[in-house]
């Protein structure tokens, strides 16, 4: 039904609408589902000892990098002790 002062047709722009969606979600459907091809292809050339090699590579550089954040933490923390040290003296002063 239109209005007679716009011709605006509200049907037909909720059936446009409609279809411009669908269009849109069937389009990433589509493209998650060729990135998904993609990556198990990527997989399928790679043999079980590649693999745990590859798995056990990437939890010693995440082993690594937590001693590493923990060794800054620490050295953030004596920092910070030692900045309440010179304020402090500041203060005192």
């Amino acid at each position: 039904m239109s209005d007679s002062h716009t011709n605006f047709d509200g049907r037909a722009f909720t059936a446009c609408a409609a279809c411009g969606s669908l269009t849109l979600a069937a389009a990433f459907v589509g493209a998650v589902r060729s990135a998904a091809q993609l990556n198990a292809g990527r997989w399928a050339n790679w043999n079980r000892g590649q693999l745990e090699t590859a798995l056990n590579l990437s939890e010693e550089l995440r082993r690594d990098a937590c001693e590493e954040r923990d060794e800054l933490r620490v050295e953030n923390a004596r920092l910070q002790a030692a900045m309440r040290r010179v304020t402090m003296r500041r203060v005192a002063a």
